[in-house]
């Protein structure tokens, strides 16, 4: 290779590498919007949990962004490796942490009338796993077609129960379901006051079960003051516990 040769190949080559240093780093991947599936701390960085690496407290139901997902490998105490996927996220106040993907959400259902149908699988024709019953919050984990499987809570305390679907599939379309993001509060607050008053039936300490008898009259009456279409309910299972709602 004569010196001219060379020096056209050495020129395309320092120039092939200058153009690969000026491309910009890559961006996050923006995941979408999420919803926090229960209260939940989220984290500095993928793995911890000490209180020094906590971030900010994301509410059951919340809103966050997904920014991206990172897979992280850690060793157990028995020393097997555990992977598990994180949602980097940023909260509706901008701030960002980490917490499991399998805490959040692609979209929360209210159930607002009776008779929907959940199904074991994403047919119309497979084995019905129950009814939705009105109050139930569903929590989408994916969708397929005209359907979504969700895990479905129960709120309103019934028979002295509350009964939960998990990993069914139903309808978001039906006139049963509402996306109306006001009712999350509500049914937040009777899923804890049913909760909370199931407990205080099973407690033997009178004094704790008061104590959990007055949470549950201060989430009741948090429904009360909203006056929404829940109203009712809430009155009615304060009337089924001896609860008053009014001073």
């Amino acid at each position: 290779m004569n010196i001219k040769n060379f020096l056209t190949v050495a020129m395309i080559a320092f120039m092939f590498s200058a153009c690969k240093k000026e491309q910009p780093a890559p961006q996050s991947q923006i995941v979408g919007t999420k919803y926090s599936g229960s209260d939940q701390w989220i984290y500095k960085k993928p793995g911890t949990t000490g209180k020094a690496e906590q971030v900010t407290l994301v509410y059951g139901m919340e809103e966050v962004t997904g920014l991206e997902v990172i897979t992280h490998e850690e060793i157990d105490k028995k020393g097997n490796k555990k992977v598990t996927e994180y949602l980097k996220l940023k909260t509706v106040d901008n701030k960002e942490g980490f917490a499991p993907v399998k805490n959040f959400f692609d979209a929360i259902l209210f159930v607002v009338g009776e008779g929907g149908q959940a199904f074991a699988k994403n047919s119309l024709t497979s084995p019905s796993k129950g009814k939705l019953q009105r109050g139930m919050y569903c929590l989408e984990i994916e969708e397929s077609g005209e359907f979504a499987k969700v895990k479905c809570y129960e709120s309103i305390v019934k028979g002295g129960k509350l009964i939960d679907l998990h990993d069914v599939w139903i309808q978001p379309s039906s006139p049963s379901l509402s996306r109306d993001p006001l009712l999350g509060d509500t049914l937040r607050n009777l899923r804890s006051a049913s909760t909370k008053l199931l407990e205080a039936a099973k407690m033997q300490d009178a004094t704790k079960q008061e104590q959990l008898k007055s949470e549950a009259t201060k989430a009741l009456k948090s429904v009360v003051e909203k006056g929404d279409q829940f109203l009712d309910d809430a009155n009615s299972i304060a009337t089924e516990y001896g609860l008053t709602l009014t001073e």
